[in-house]
């Protein structure tokens, strides 16, 4: 039984719904994490991933941004960090995603997600030399046999973002 009152517990709940592709479960449970406790930097950082899988692109960023806030000193920043690149990705904003992305590494190099947008950034601005060492890294790692189906680790509401991280994937050299 979920208390109703502990906004943790609420997270928990919504980072399962929301890696589980129910979305309105998520936002509702995450929805509920924020109204007991603003400050929790966790729950922001939820949110951003949720925004992000959304195609709320802006609200993902803005709701890192609060994370941020939240979570200075926080090691776990490396596993936030992700989605904001990825929704800079996903905006074609290219150089803000790599910067993001390298942030990120930083803190958590072998993060998947993290991995996961630095080489399709290097891939869709033509610099997949630069991406071959972490490429090879996600892929030992992945049990994927393609682009496509390592980009849909990530539940978006619309393959055409799945489509697009794909794309870059490839351009970095995972066929």
């Amino acid at each position: 039984m979920l208390d109703p009152d502990d906004a943790k517990a609420h997270v928990v709940l919504g980072q399962a719904s929301l890696w589980l592709g129910r979305h309105d479960e998520a936002d509702e449970a995450l929805s509920r994490a924020v109204t007991l406790n603003p400050s929790l930097g966790l729950a922001s950082s939820a949110r951003s991933y949720l925004s992000l899988m959304k195609g709320e692109f802006e609200t993902a960023i803005r709701n890192l941004n609060i994370a941020v806030r939240y979570r200075q000193s926080d090691p776990g920043l490396g596993l936030c960090l992700p989605s904001q690149a990825l929704a800079r990705y996903l905006m074609e904003d290219y150089t803000d995603a790599l910067e993001v992305a390298r942030k990120a590494l930083a803190l958590r190099p072998t993060f998947w997600i993290g991995q996961q947008v630095l080489v399709a950034t290097l891939g869709r601005t033509g610099r997949a030399d630069e991406a071959a060492g972490v490429l090879n890294d996600m892929r030992r790692r992945a049990y994927e046999s393609d682009p496509y189906t390592f980009a849909g680790r990530i539940p978006y509401t619309d393959a055409r973002w799945t489509r697009q991280v794909s794309e870059g994937l490839a351009e970095a050299g995972w066929r």
